[in-house]
This record gives C-alpha cells, sequence and structure tokens, in this order.
C-alpha cells in the first residue's frame, strides 16, 4: 500500500467484475433457450396431429415409415421403438407419427421472409 498499489481494492474489482460476467453468461443462455423454445411451438404449432386423421391415414403413413419413404432415420427408429409393427393400434401409430413429423420439421431449415 506504500507505493500506491490496494490489494484489496484489486480483488474486490476483480470480483465485482467476475459476477458480472458470470450473471450475463446465465442470461444469454436463458434468452437462447426461450428463443429456441419459441422456434420449436412455431414448428409444432403448424402440425396437424396425426390423431385427428383417419385411421386408413395413419396405416399409409406408418407403412411409409416402415418402408424408409419418410428416411433412414425414422424407419430405423419405428424397428427400434416397437417389436411387432404389426399389431400396433392406430392410436400408437398415430403418436409415433406426430414425433416424426415433429423430428423431420425441426430438422428443416427455417422458412425466410420475404420483405
Amino acid at each position: 500500500m506504500s507505493k500506491g498499489y490496494d490489494p484489496d481494492a484489486f480483488v474486490s474489482r476483480l470480483e465485482a467484475k467476475v459476477k458480472a460476467v458470470s450473471k450475463e453468461s446465465r442470461l444469454s443462455w436463458v434468452k437462447e433457450g426461450e428463443s429456441t423454445q419459441a422456434k420449436l411451438d412455431t414448428v409444432l404449432a403448424r402440425l396437424k396431429s396425426w390423431t385427428k386423421r383417419s385411421v386408413v391415414e395413419v396405416n399409409q403413413a406408418f407403412e411409409d415409415v416402415r418402408s424408409g419413404r419418410y428416411g433412414a432415420q425414422a424407419q430405423l427408429r419405428v424397428e427400434t421403438a416397437f417389436k411387432n409393427v404389426t399389431d400396433l393400434p392406430p392410436q400408437s401409430k398415430a403418436a409415433f407419427l406426430d414425433e416424426v413429423d415433429a423430428l423431420l420439421a425441426l430438422q428443416k431449415p427455417p422458412e425466410s421472409k420475404s420483405e
């Protein structure tokens, strides 16, 4: 302290700076999470649930998934999720198709807005 250097003041300033940076970092993660959740909600709101469609539509779409027309990932997921895919009730198929549609919609690049 005799040479004009105050280590306690320096430590206090440093601690204040660390707290401010830490708080800013936490807030940015919260904002990013809220933004991601809003995008997810928007995508999911646009999807028509398979539970509101006919049994014929559900069965056809489920066969499309099983045959790979929805993509290899969906086909693998249905084979992994269900041991006997031929004896599933339409409600289980519809719930699975809702999940597949949501995943596919989230993989698509966001639509650009025309100005």
